[in-house]
């Protein structure tokens, strides 16, 4: 039971830091878009972004630049 317990806390975990991982990532992919002036590309980033954290207020900042 406690065994079943901690790997449920382990893969939850792993779960997070890969959200973060791939939210950073698109983020980063955004901002790189909207240097070069892709501006569509830049906003499908930030949205995808948004979908993994949509509390997070920098994405609702870069979708309205975007």
């Amino acid at each position: 039971e406690i065994a079943k317990k901690i790997n449920e806390e382990a893969k939850m975990e792993a779960e997070i830091k890969q959200n973060l991982e791939n939210f950073n990532n698109l983020i980063s992919q955004g901002d790189q878009s909207l240097k070069e002036k892709n501006y569509k590309f830049a906003m499908d980033k930030y949205i995808s972004a948004q979908q993994l954290n949509p509390e997070d207020v920098t994405v609702k900042q870069k979708i309205n630049l975007a």
